[in-house]
């Protein structure tokens, strides 16, 4: 007699499961999360040479005489930044070879005897961590895959 009360009621959740299954290989095939990072590192070292550094970097010389831009002179530095992926990692950088002077700062000239200072345009500190400004963007990077994932 109790059975003559029951209600059934069906929940058709199969576009939940999709969801789920679909934020499980977003979570699972790290790929195209990670050419989305190398495309927010990019834009990030590009916000440094616009900035001029964050934190801003000492002016250049060359930059005070001509009234210009520390590091864009002929923006040869800027444009030979490349990113590169896989399914593990993102990566940016420059194979300009003055580029690593200019990131890490050091001895220049015919004899090394000028000091050239740090100007991080890559968007790293010192010690190889992200820039403080850095992490929030590949962090919403990461969410809007995962929720445009969910969405599918």
């Amino acid at each position: 007699m109790a059975s003559d009360n029951l209600v059934n009621i069906t929940i058709n959740d199969e576009s939940l499961r999709r969801s789920l299954r679909a934020l499980d290989l977003a979570a699972t095939d790290l790929g195209p999360v990670m050419r989305k990072i190398a495309g927010t590192l990019l834009a990030e070292t590009q916000f440094n040479f616009l900035d001029e550094g964050r934190p801003g970097w000492i002016p250049s010389l060359a930059a005070q005489k001509r009234d210009g831009q520390t590091l864009q002179d002929t923006g040869r530095l800027m444009g030979s930044i490349a990113t590169d992926h896989d399914d593990r990692q993102a990566a940016v950088g420059t194979n300009v070879i003055y580029g690593a002077v200019h990131q890490f700062g050091g001895l220049i000239g015919r004899n090394k005897t000028f000091k050239l200072p740090a100007r991080p345009f890559l968007p790293m500190t010192e010690s190889g961590e992200l820039q403080p400004d850095v992490v929030v963007p590949i962090l919403d990077t990461i969410v809007r895959h995962l929720e445009s994932a969910a969405r599918r």
